[in-house]
Protein backbone atom coordinates (compact mmCIF):
# COMPACT_ATOMS: atom_id res chain seq x y z
CA UNK A 1 0.00 0.00 0.00
CA UNK A 2 3.06 2.44 0.89
CA UNK A 3 4.44 2.02 -2.63
CA UNK A 4 0.85 2.56 -4.28
CA UNK A 5 0.52 6.09 -2.78
CA UNK A 6 4.42 6.64 -3.58
CA UNK A 7 3.14 5.69 -6.93
CA UNK A 8 0.14 7.64 -6.79
CA UNK A 9 1.91 10.90 -5.43
CA UNK A 10 4.81 10.85 -8.38
CA UNK A 11 2.15 10.83 -11.05
CA UNK A 12 0.50 14.03 -9.38
CA UNK A 13 3.74 15.63 -9.42
CA UNK A 14 4.12 14.67 -12.48
CA UNK A 15 0.94 15.55 -13.84
CA UNK A 16 0.44 19.25 -12.00
CA UNK A 17 2.95 21.12 -14.11
CA UNK A 18 2.53 18.80 -17.28
CA UNK A 19 -0.95 20.36 -16.97
CA UNK A 20 0.22 23.89 -15.87
CA UNK A 21 2.55 24.11 -18.89
CA UNK A 22 -0.61 22.82 -21.56
CA UNK A 23 -2.61 25.49 -20.05
CA UNK A 24 0.30 28.37 -20.99
CA UNK A 25 0.84 26.60 -24.10
CA UNK A 26 -2.49 26.40 -25.48
CA UNK A 27 -2.30 30.45 -25.11
CA UNK A 28 1.13 30.52 -26.74
CA UNK A 29 1.70 30.95 -30.31
CA UNK A 30 3.73 29.55 -33.34
CA UNK A 31 4.55 26.73 -30.65
CA UNK A 32 3.18 23.46 -32.98
CA UNK A 33 0.35 21.48 -32.56
CA UNK A 34 -1.62 21.68 -29.11
CA UNK A 35 -0.11 19.49 -26.20
CA UNK A 36 -3.57 16.84 -26.35
CA UNK A 37 -3.34 16.16 -30.21
CA UNK A 38 0.20 15.38 -29.36
CA UNK A 39 -0.14 12.94 -26.02
CA UNK A 40 -3.26 11.66 -27.76
CA UNK A 41 -1.33 11.11 -31.20
CA UNK A 42 -1.24 7.35 -32.41
CA UNK A 43 2.70 7.72 -32.44
CA UNK A 44 2.18 8.00 -28.16
CA UNK A 45 -0.28 5.72 -27.45
CA UNK A 46 1.95 2.72 -29.46
CA UNK A 47 4.83 3.89 -27.86
CA UNK A 48 2.94 3.93 -24.49
CA UNK A 49 1.82 -0.22 -25.50
CA UNK A 50 5.16 -1.22 -26.12
CA UNK A 51 6.61 1.15 -22.88
CA UNK A 52 3.86 -1.36 -21.32
CA UNK A 53 4.34 -4.54 -22.70
CA UNK A 54 8.12 -4.51 -22.37
CA UNK A 55 7.77 -3.86 -18.88
CA UNK A 56 5.19 -6.11 -18.09
CA UNK A 57 7.43 -8.68 -19.72
CA UNK A 58 10.54 -8.55 -17.85
CA UNK A 59 8.30 -7.67 -14.90
CA UNK A 60 7.01 -11.48 -15.06
CA UNK A 61 10.76 -13.08 -16.03
CA UNK A 62 9.28 -13.65 -19.37
CA UNK A 63 11.41 -11.49 -21.62
CA UNK A 64 12.88 -14.17 -23.45
CA UNK A 65 15.99 -13.39 -25.92
CA UNK A 66 14.24 -13.98 -29.44
CA UNK A 67 11.05 -12.30 -27.98
CA UNK A 68 13.66 -9.27 -27.12
CA UNK A 69 14.70 -9.71 -30.65
CA UNK A 70 11.61 -9.42 -32.30
CA UNK A 71 10.23 -6.61 -30.11
CA UNK A 72 13.37 -4.29 -31.11
CA UNK A 73 12.56 -5.22 -35.06
CA UNK A 74 9.12 -4.57 -34.60
CA UNK A 75 9.88 -1.21 -32.59
CA UNK A 76 12.30 -0.02 -35.31
CA UNK A 77 9.91 -1.06 -38.31
CA UNK A 78 6.95 1.05 -36.59
CA UNK A 79 9.03 4.19 -34.66
CA UNK A 80 12.03 4.24 -37.56
CA UNK A 81 9.98 6.87 -39.64
CA UNK A 82 8.76 3.93 -42.16
CA UNK A 83 5.44 3.63 -40.26
CA UNK A 84 5.36 6.50 -38.05
CA UNK A 85 7.72 9.71 -38.49
CA UNK A 86 10.45 9.85 -35.79
CA UNK A 87 10.15 13.51 -35.30
CA UNK A 88 11.27 14.60 -32.82
CA UNK A 89 13.82 12.12 -32.01
CA UNK A 90 15.43 11.88 -28.58
CA UNK A 91 18.30 13.63 -29.96
CA UNK A 92 16.20 16.53 -31.42
CA UNK A 93 14.15 16.93 -28.29
CA UNK A 94 16.60 17.04 -25.87
CA UNK A 95 19.14 19.55 -28.22
CA UNK A 96 16.87 21.47 -30.33
CA UNK A 97 15.08 23.78 -27.66
CA UNK A 98 18.21 25.40 -26.95
CA UNK A 99 18.44 26.22 -30.55
CA UNK A 100 14.62 26.77 -31.64
CA UNK A 101 13.37 27.63 -27.92
CA UNK A 102 10.68 25.05 -26.35
CA UNK A 103 7.95 23.43 -28.60
CA UNK A 104 4.78 21.47 -27.97
CA UNK A 105 6.69 18.32 -29.74
CA UNK A 106 9.55 18.78 -28.08
CA UNK A 107 8.21 19.17 -24.84
CA UNK A 108 5.89 16.05 -24.94
CA UNK A 109 8.69 14.22 -25.72
CA UNK A 110 10.46 15.22 -23.00
CA UNK A 111 7.83 14.70 -20.52
CA UNK A 112 6.57 11.32 -22.13
CA UNK A 113 10.00 10.16 -21.92
CA UNK A 114 10.70 11.49 -18.24
CA UNK A 115 7.78 10.08 -16.58
CA UNK A 116 7.92 6.89 -17.88
CA UNK A 117 11.59 6.77 -16.62
CA UNK A 118 10.72 7.91 -13.64
CA UNK A 119 8.21 5.11 -13.03
CA UNK A 120 9.38 1.82 -14.84
CA UNK A 121 13.10 2.78 -15.56
CA UNK A 122 14.05 2.86 -18.86
CA UNK A 123 11.61 1.32 -20.59
CA UNK A 124 11.23 3.91 -23.43
CA UNK A 125 14.84 4.17 -24.33
CA UNK A 126 14.85 0.01 -23.67
CA UNK A 127 11.66 -1.30 -25.64
CA UNK A 128 10.43 2.20 -28.19
CA UNK A 129 13.29 3.88 -29.12
CA UNK A 130 13.86 3.19 -32.39
CA UNK A 131 17.79 4.30 -32.41
CA UNK A 132 17.88 1.90 -29.89
CA UNK A 133 16.04 -0.63 -31.12
CA UNK A 134 18.29 -0.92 -34.57
CA UNK A 135 22.00 -0.83 -32.37
CA UNK A 136 20.74 -3.89 -30.19
CA UNK A 137 19.17 -6.06 -32.84
CA UNK A 138 22.16 -5.53 -35.07
CA UNK A 139 23.90 -6.37 -31.42
CA UNK A 140 22.12 -9.99 -31.71
CA UNK A 141 22.42 -10.61 -35.13
CA UNK A 142 24.30 -14.29 -34.91
CA UNK A 143 27.04 -13.74 -37.24
CA UNK A 144 29.13 -12.11 -34.72
CA UNK A 145 30.60 -14.62 -32.52
CA UNK A 146 29.92 -14.12 -29.12
CA UNK A 147 33.78 -14.27 -27.88
CA UNK A 148 34.34 -10.86 -29.36
CA UNK A 149 31.56 -9.42 -27.37
CA UNK A 150 33.18 -10.14 -23.97
CA UNK A 151 34.83 -7.54 -23.81
CA UNK A 152 33.01 -4.32 -21.78
CA UNK A 153 34.07 -0.73 -22.10
CA UNK A 154 33.78 0.12 -18.26
CA UNK A 155 30.69 2.39 -17.41
CA UNK A 156 33.03 5.42 -16.04
CA UNK A 157 34.46 5.54 -19.76
CA UNK A 158 31.61 5.79 -21.45
CA UNK A 159 29.76 8.22 -19.41
CA UNK A 160 32.54 10.31 -19.29
CA UNK A 161 32.41 10.59 -23.35
CA UNK A 162 28.95 11.30 -23.29
CA UNK A 163 28.82 13.55 -20.70
CA UNK A 164 32.23 15.61 -22.34
CA UNK A 165 30.01 15.51 -25.50
CA UNK A 166 26.75 17.23 -24.06
CA UNK A 167 29.26 19.86 -22.19
CA UNK A 168 30.98 20.83 -25.73
CA UNK A 169 27.36 20.69 -26.67
CA UNK A 170 26.69 23.53 -24.32
CA UNK A 171 29.89 25.58 -24.86
CA UNK A 172 29.07 25.83 -28.97
CA UNK A 173 25.50 26.50 -28.25
CA UNK A 174 26.35 29.10 -25.43
CA UNK A 175 29.27 30.74 -26.88
CA UNK A 176 28.38 30.39 -31.23
CA UNK A 177 24.67 29.19 -31.35
CA UNK A 178 25.56 26.26 -32.95
CA UNK A 179 24.50 22.35 -31.90
CA UNK A 180 27.15 19.90 -32.74
CA UNK A 181 24.75 17.27 -32.89
CA UNK A 182 23.57 18.23 -35.66
CA UNK A 183 26.53 16.52 -37.43
CA UNK A 184 26.63 13.35 -35.08
CA UNK A 185 22.72 12.31 -34.71
CA UNK A 186 22.41 8.47 -35.61
CA UNK A 187 18.44 9.66 -35.40
CA UNK A 188 19.09 11.59 -38.79
CA UNK A 189 19.01 7.64 -40.50
CA UNK A 190 15.31 7.68 -39.74
CA UNK A 191 14.24 10.87 -41.91
CA UNK A 192 15.61 8.65 -44.74
CA UNK A 193 16.69 11.88 -46.38
CA UNK A 194 20.10 13.12 -47.92
CA UNK A 195 21.21 16.43 -46.27
CA UNK A 196 21.94 19.19 -48.73
CA UNK A 197 25.04 20.54 -46.93
CA UNK A 198 28.38 18.50 -47.62
CA UNK A 199 29.70 18.91 -44.30
CA UNK A 200 26.97 17.56 -43.03
CA UNK A 201 26.51 14.44 -45.35
CA UNK A 202 30.23 13.43 -44.84
CA UNK A 203 30.03 13.26 -40.44
CA UNK A 204 26.61 12.05 -40.26
CA UNK A 205 27.40 9.07 -42.92
CA UNK A 206 30.44 8.62 -41.19
CA UNK A 207 28.24 8.80 -37.30
CA UNK A 208 25.51 6.08 -38.61
CA UNK A 209 28.09 3.76 -40.48
CA UNK A 210 30.12 3.84 -37.26
CA UNK A 211 27.30 2.91 -34.77
CA UNK A 212 25.88 0.31 -36.97
CA UNK A 213 29.77 -1.17 -37.35
CA UNK A 214 30.18 -1.28 -33.19
CA UNK A 215 26.65 -2.04 -32.58
CA UNK A 216 27.56 -5.70 -33.77
CA UNK A 217 30.31 -6.09 -30.84
CA UNK A 218 29.01 -3.29 -28.40
CA UNK A 219 25.60 -3.30 -27.05
CA UNK A 220 24.17 -0.03 -27.95
CA UNK A 221 27.56 2.37 -28.69
CA UNK A 222 25.21 5.88 -29.41
CA UNK A 223 23.32 5.15 -26.12
CA UNK A 224 26.16 4.80 -23.94
CA UNK A 225 28.42 7.40 -25.77
CA UNK A 226 26.86 10.48 -27.36
CA UNK A 227 22.98 9.74 -26.67
CA UNK A 228 21.50 13.26 -24.88
CA UNK A 229 18.49 11.54 -24.05
CA UNK A 230 19.97 8.41 -23.08
CA UNK A 231 22.40 10.22 -20.34
CA UNK A 232 19.17 12.25 -19.39
CA UNK A 233 17.35 9.17 -18.85
CA UNK A 234 20.22 7.50 -16.91
CA UNK A 235 20.11 10.43 -14.14
CA UNK A 236 16.31 9.90 -14.33
CA UNK A 237 16.81 5.95 -13.90
CA UNK A 238 18.74 6.57 -10.36
CA UNK A 239 15.21 8.12 -9.24
CA UNK A 240 13.11 5.42 -10.71
CA UNK A 241 10.55 3.38 -8.94
CA UNK A 242 11.28 0.48 -10.56
CA UNK A 243 14.82 -1.29 -11.27
CA UNK A 244 16.30 -4.45 -11.34
CA UNK A 245 16.44 -6.03 -7.45
CA UNK A 246 18.84 -8.35 -6.57
CA UNK A 247 17.71 -11.07 -3.50
CA UNK A 248 21.44 -11.10 -1.21
CA UNK A 249 20.72 -14.44 0.59
CA UNK A 250 20.02 -15.89 -3.38
CA UNK A 251 22.96 -14.86 -4.73
CA UNK A 252 26.04 -17.07 -4.65
CA UNK A 253 28.22 -14.51 -6.67
CA UNK A 254 28.74 -16.86 -9.28
CA UNK A 255 29.36 -14.02 -12.37
CA UNK A 256 27.00 -15.83 -14.66
CA UNK A 257 24.90 -13.00 -14.74
CA UNK A 258 27.67 -10.14 -15.47
CA UNK A 259 29.17 -12.28 -18.57
CA UNK A 260 25.56 -13.33 -20.11
CA UNK A 261 24.22 -9.41 -19.95
CA UNK A 262 25.44 -7.04 -22.79
CA UNK A 263 25.30 -4.37 -20.74
CA UNK A 264 27.58 -2.82 -17.80
CA UNK A 265 24.79 -2.11 -15.41
CA UNK A 266 25.09 -5.98 -13.69
CA UNK A 267 28.09 -5.01 -11.80
CA UNK A 268 26.45 -2.19 -10.33
CA UNK A 269 23.40 -4.54 -9.40
CA UNK A 270 25.42 -7.13 -7.55
CA UNK A 271 27.38 -4.53 -5.77
CA UNK A 272 23.96 -2.57 -4.74
CA UNK A 273 24.81 0.79 -5.51
CA UNK A 274 22.78 3.70 -5.28
CA UNK A 275 24.02 5.26 -9.06
CA UNK A 276 24.12 2.70 -11.53
CA UNK A 277 24.98 2.15 -15.35
CA UNK A 278 22.16 2.56 -17.87
CA UNK A 279 19.92 -0.81 -17.48
CA UNK A 280 17.79 -1.02 -20.84
CA UNK A 281 15.92 -4.00 -19.46
CA UNK A 282 16.92 -6.36 -21.72
CA UNK A 283 16.43 -8.80 -18.94
CA UNK A 284 19.51 -11.37 -20.34
CA UNK A 285 21.42 -10.91 -16.30
CA UNK A 286 17.31 -11.94 -14.80
CA UNK A 287 17.50 -15.06 -17.49
CA UNK A 288 20.52 -16.12 -16.86
CA UNK A 289 20.62 -16.49 -13.08
CA UNK A 290 20.55 -19.71 -11.94
CA UNK A 291 19.37 -18.82 -8.74
CA UNK A 292 16.56 -16.65 -9.46
CA UNK A 293 18.23 -13.80 -7.31
CA UNK A 294 17.32 -10.80 -9.59
CA UNK A 295 14.11 -9.73 -10.42
CA UNK A 296 12.28 -6.65 -11.89
CA UNK A 297 9.80 -4.71 -9.64
CA UNK A 298 9.56 -1.89 -7.14
CA UNK A 299 12.67 -0.89 -5.56
CA UNK A 300 12.61 -1.15 -1.70
CA UNK A 301 10.52 -4.29 -1.61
Amino acid sequence: MRQLIKTLLTLLLILVPVSLLAADAMQGQGRGPSLDSLFFSTKYGLTLLFVIVGTVLIWVGQMKRQLRIALMLLAFLIFGGILISVHPSPVCATTKPFIQGMRNPFLVMLVFVGAVTLLFNKSYCGTACPGGALQEFIYWLPFVKKGNRKEKVPFRISNAVRIGVTALFFIFVLTAGISIFEYINFFELFHWTIPGNALLLLTLTVVIVLVLVVSAFYYRPFCYFLCPMGLATWILEQFSLSRVRLDREKCTDCGICVHASPCPAVEGILEEKVIRADCHLCGECIESCPEDALDFGIRGR
